[in-house]
């Protein structure tokens, strides 16, 4: 029996979805609330589970296709699909005599599959990336692993369901190139949106920094530095920073915005004892006037800036020592190695 998957209620006034994610193939098995794929709209992000369990059987709607709701986005073939294929054929002589042969499961296709789901960016709003030690991201030999947990599907509105069904998805993809070092950064114009409940958290939620990182084009930009509403500096769209000005080594605090990153932890740590780290509220000024400056997180680890820009590009605001954090950077790659082994 085929089953249709379909694009579900939007939300209020919303008609079209993008197509952003396929977690299931044709060919493979499907379990019955499964997450499928991701729909993107204007305001949120709508996950699409599996009505039935089976064997995903044909995907209608290619990731990037703009939909309309109830429009058929795949089909299941319930029943036969998640076990009939592969399940060990009967010769006539096993028939008689009751035997059966066993198939082991092929490589990579077992019964897990993905444990799907996500709230990021959803209704709810919920879904935060899942620190390393609980899955988290990492990097296994040039690719990286990057877990986002979810409280589940909740329906419409805001509140969360009576009985939580927490997902996960892994995604898996390769590591980034190597940005040549030291960096250019720009300033940006967009302010980080304050939330105390949320500060130092990384939700999927990120719409400060995708509106930030609208702000240039120029390939020569590898990031662009963020202030707060009242001209705090306080992280660059996807790392935390550090300034170096003598043998003083400071941090902007993680109050009520910003995400108080792995890498970020781990530098403080590392220097507690014979530099420690300052936190402390910063100034565009108190960038500018620094020797070094750096960021971290936890793809890039430490990667050196050379110079700030302005807003248009254009104008060099600051240059920076691009050595001044070598002897840190070589401590903090052997303090990663030696927690993760590579």
């Amino acid at each position: 029996m085929t089953i249709e998957v379909r694009v579900p209620t939007l939300g209020e006034s919303v008609t079209e979805a993008t197509v952003a994610t396929w977690f299931k193939q044709p060919g493979d098995a499907v379990a019955a609330d499964e997450m499928l794929c991701e729909l993107e709209t204007d305001k949120v992000t709508v996950e699409v589970p599996a009505p039935a369990a089976g064997k995903m059987a044909e995907i209608v709607a290619k990731e990037g296709e703009t939909v309309g709701v109830d429009a058929l986005l795949a089909t299941i073939s319930e029943g036969e699909g998640a076990g009939d294929d592969d399940a060990p054929k009967k010769s006539a002589s096993d028939e008689t005599s009751g035997k059966t042969e066993e198939k082991k499961p092929e490589s990579g296709r077992g019964s897990g599959g993905s444990t799907g789901g996500s709230g990021g960016g959803r209704a709810d709003g919920w879904g935060a990336e899942e620190p390393p030690g609980g899955g988290g991201r990492r990097e296994r030999g040039g690719a990286k692993e990057a877990a986002r947990l979810g409280r589940g599907s909740g329906g419409r509105g805001y509140a969360p369901p009576q009985t939580p069904a927490p997902r996960r998805i892994v995604i898996c993809g390769l590591l980034p190139e190597e940005a040549p070092a030291p960096v250019t950064l720009t300033l940006c114009a967009t302010r980080l949106s304050a939330q105390p409940a949320l500060a130092g958290i990384k939700t999927l939620g990120r719409q400060d920094q995708l509106l930030a990182r609208r702000e240039w084009t120029d390939a020569t930009v590898f990031d662009g530095l963020m202030r707060d509403a009242h001209d705090r500096v306080v992280e660059t769209t996807f790392a935390n920073i550090f300034i170096r000005r003598g043998g003083a080594i400071e941090t902007p605090p993680i109050e009520a915005t910003g995400i108080d990153g792995v890498m970020r932890h781990c530098l403080i740590e590392l220097l507690a004892q014979d530099c420690p780290v300052r936190e402390r509220p910063m100034t565009l000024a108190d960038i500018t006037a620094a020797d070094g400056l750096c960021l971290t997180n936890s793809i890039r680890r430490l990667c050196p800036v050379g110079r700030l820009v302005g807003l248009d590009g254009g104008e060099v605001l600051a240059r920076f020592d691009p050595h001044a954090f070598d002897d840190i950077a070589r401590r903090l790659r052997q303090r990663v190695r030696d927690l993760t082994g590579y």
